[in-house]
């Protein structure tokens, strides 16, 4: 080459250089230029941010002699070096070490420069600090190889646009990436930029212009996402730039082109994601609750208030108000579930308790959650959950749960009643012959006092069976009725007098009857039967010491729940007739089985444990209820349920 030529080619190189400052300053990137032996001829951008050397430094050494190259990578980068002797563009991965020591990743795009005919021109490097991703993607890929290949695939160019005084645009510069992205040649976006809006898609060419006008206006910067049309393809771009005024009048935009497809078709698959799951929640009528564990806010959905009667916006947004709302004596068993999630010791966090409602009412809440985010370390930061209402659950459970055990007792007193009843027929049939013939035997002893003392002995005993046979017979036929319409109340005088004698004097007995008590529909001779026995246990309660019984009729009504005080009746007006005393009481063990056939705490002289049975068989028939409340020492209390009729169909 002659003196002459050399002197035209270092000037046009110059001229290269200096028309490209502009962009080599503003770039975000590392920009490296090569002739064809390897030897650096330019370090601008971050290069010496990046590397930590300055541009005397290394500017005129060999690329293998820069010392940032890692020996195990200088093969590769000779590899791509060669390559673009005919591909003309190449893009490596590549670590380097830094002037400080440290190791850090880099994506490097190379590409021809410019062309002299014989050995091919320069080679311009723009290099990327990937360190931190390449960090990320390391926590996700398994394997190296893998890696490499998605690292390959991973889109982005760069670019300058120019728009002059005279509002021309065009290119000054698209990097061969860019080019691929855009779907256009550098030397077509040279002449008119025009080429690039081409590709935008119609739907989002307006919103492009406009970006592109109010960064005229403002100089601030563009940050723009849309689709590009590459034939059959479509792709989603973000470009991203910064405008410069230059001295001429002209804007220049320096920039970045990124392929976000993948992201986009992320985020609508997520959209339909999170519309499918509110349309479950919505479905399943759950409260969604949203725990920052760290912090503790929690922010609670519009449906987790409503279903405590709350407006969201009245409840602060954090832990202490779902604290404050959880019944007392379900907190502990909660915080332990809870606890054992957040340790890691359970999978899932699920869980029931009880939260006070807006009108006090203490519903059944159904919880369930997941963290679903945690430090590196494994501690948590993150926890997402449900609640869901479960209080009718509950009640459908509890009375399911009290109608088998209904069912299970009334087949238990069916089968009772009949055994009772077959028993108390052949003991009756022997008892009276027994009786007869005791008469007759007293008859034939008479003057012998030691054997007729003997044979009363077996009529007292006789006669005691023949009232025990009695209670038989009377519990076996329960469920036979004779009913008729009547005052419940009535059924006081008749009662105390068939109990007779048996009451003591020291006992003393108190009625108080609603003035607008209603008729129901009774067999009189089973009601007066209830009320003795209930009258005669409250007597043997209150003993010898003497004490009060107080029996009431009143009308009371069940809503339509037709659920009060435990009690599970057809919703309508009731008669309430109660026996209290002010006896011993009874104990809760005792009072657990007070209704089983044939249990008692008293002597077998003065019962079988008959008697509640009894009349907890009569009120059933009635299709009635019956409850007891006691307490050692307090008395106890028998409310018996039995349903009113219309006054129009009521008759003596």
């Amino acid at each position: 080459m002659t003196r002459k030529k050399m002197t035209e080619s270092g000037t046009r190189f110059e001229t290269l250089i200096e028309s490209r400052r502009a962009l080599y300053e503003n770039s975000p990137l590392a920009i490296l230029e090569w002739d064809w032996e390897g030897k650096l001829l330019v370090w601008a951008g971050r290069a010496e941010e990046l590397f930590g050397w300055k541009a005397e430094e290394v500017v005129g050494k060999r690329w293998d002699e820069t010392g940032f190259f890692l020996e195990d990578d200088l093969e590769m980068v000779r590899k791509n070096l060669g390559d673009l002797r005919s591909r003309r563009y190449s893009n490596q991965l590549s670590r380097h070490r830094t002037k400080d020591g440290r190791q850090v990743y880099c994506e490097w795009f190379n590409s021809i420069l410019f062309d002299d005919g014989k050995r091919g021109g320069h080679v311009i490097s723009y290099v990327q600090d990937v360190t931190d991703r390449r960090r990320a993607e390391k926590r996700l890929i398994e394997s190296h190889d893998r890696f490499e290949k998605i690292a390959a695939q991973i889109p982005g160019g760069i670019g300058q646009r120019i728009v002059t005084s005279d509002g021309k645009q065009y290119f000054s510069y698209l990097s061969p990436g860019a080019q691929k992205l855009l779907g256009v040649k550098w030397e077509d976006a040279q002449k008119d930029a025009g080429v690039v809006s081409a590709n935008i898609h119609p739907e989002d060419l307006p919103r492009f212009q406009e970006a592109v006008e109010y960064a005229l206006k403002t100089m601030k910067p563009v940050n723009w996402q849309g689709r590009f049309i590459d034939g059959p393809e479509v792709r989603w771009l973000q470009i991203m730039s910064q405008p410069t005024a230059r001295p001429d009048g002209a804007v220049v935009f320096d920039g970045f082109i990124t392929d976000v497809t993948w992201r986009k078709l992320a985020e609508e698959a997520l959209a339909i994601s999170e519309e499918r799951l509110q349309f479950a929640i919505d479905g399943a009528q759950d409260g969604v609750w949203d725990w920052d564990v760290r912090t503790g806010k929690v922010i609670y959905s519009e449906r987790w208030a409503a279903m405590l009667g709350y407006d969201v916006r009245d409840l602060p947004q954090d832990f202490s108000t779902w604290e404050s709302l959880v019944h007392p004596d379900d907190i502990p068993a909660s915080m332990e579930k809870i606890e054992r999630h957040l340790s890691g010791e359970d999978e899932y966090y699920e869980t029931e308790f009880r939260m006070k409602a807006k009108n006090g009412e203490w519903r059944w809440i159904l919880a369930r959650g997941k963290i679903v985010k945690r430090t590196e370390d494994g501690e948590p930061l993150r926890m997402t959950g449900t609640h869901k209402d479960i209080q009718q659950d509950k009640i459908d459970a509890e009375t399911r749960v009290r109608l088998e055990r209904q069912l299970a007792e009334a087949r238990t007193m069916q089968a009772l009643g009949v055994m009772a009843g077959g028993v108390a027929h052949d003991f009756n049939n022997i008892l009276t012959a027994i009786i007869g013939f005791s008469e007759l035997l007293k008859h034939d002893l008479a003057g012998d006092e030691e054997s007729l003392e003997n044979v009363n002995e077996v009529l007292t005993a006789s006669k005691r069976a023949k009232v025990i046979i009695q209670e038989l017979i009377t519990f076996s036929r329960t469920g036979r009725l004779n009913r008729k319409t009547g005052l419940v109340s009535n059924a006081i005088d008749r009662s105390l007098s068939l109990a007779g004698s048996k009451l003591m004097k020291n006992v003393e007995i108190e009625t108080h009857v609603t003035e607008d008590e209603p008729r129901v529909l009774i067999d009189k001779s089973q009601i007066d039967r209830a009320l003795m026995n209930l009258v005669l246990n409250s007597a043997q309660a209150i003993g010898m010491d003497g004490g009060r019984i107080d029996i009431r009729v009143e009308q009371v009504i069940f809503g339509e729940s037709g659920e009060e005080d435990g009690i599970s009746l057809n919703p309508g007006r009731y008669v309430r007739l109660v026996v209290e005393d002010n006896g011993a009481g009874m104990t809760p063990d005792v009072l657990k089985r007070v209704f089983e056939p044939f249990y008692s705490t008293k002597p077998s002289s003065i019962g079988i444990g008959l008697g509640l049975a009894v009349v907890q068989g009569i009120v059933s028939a009635h299709h009635g209820a019956i409850t007891i409340e006691s307490e050692p020492g307090e008395g106890t209390g028998v409310s018996i349920f039995l349903p009113c009729v219309e006054e129009s169909d009521a008759a003596e």
